[in-house]
């Protein structure tokens, strides 16, 4: 019986990430605003800004993961924008009015240090 040599060192793989094709992410509602977090890391990285969208009630996801960059030294604010947009309303087959939300941010002075380890 031949005996099969094992190594058990961990493999040291970089992780590689799929590159961002657009400065934009659309919000939703119904996920947590930090899963959002890597994706705006790896466009400011790319594009040097990001637009952080969302309509109705994700506004308050974009308000958070903007304040998350912000506060991490990732990014800083360029410009909030809201408007009125006509949105789909599956519910009763027609359009409603919902809130439009924009938040561009930049990244900032020292966001190459700080991502030094982002592939």
């Amino acid at each position: 019986m031949e005996s099969q040599q094992q190594n058990n060192e961990p493999e040291t793989q970089e992780r590689k990430f799929r590159e961002p094709e657009s400065s934009e992410i659309n919000v939703s509602s119904k996920k947590d605003p930090k899963s959002y977090r890597l994706v705006a890391k790896l466009i400011l990285k790319k594009f040097g800004t990001v637009e952080l969208k969302s309509l109705g009630n994700a506004s308050e996801n974009v308000v958070a993961l903007a304040d998350m960059l912000a506060r991490n030294g990732f990014g800083e604010y360029v410009s909030i924008k809201s408007d009125i947009a006509d949105l789909d309303d599956a519910n009763n087959e027609g359009t409603r009015s919902g809130i439009k939300f924009v938040v561009v941010m930049k990244k900032t002075a020292n966001f190459e240090e700080l991502t030094k380890d982002l592939q």
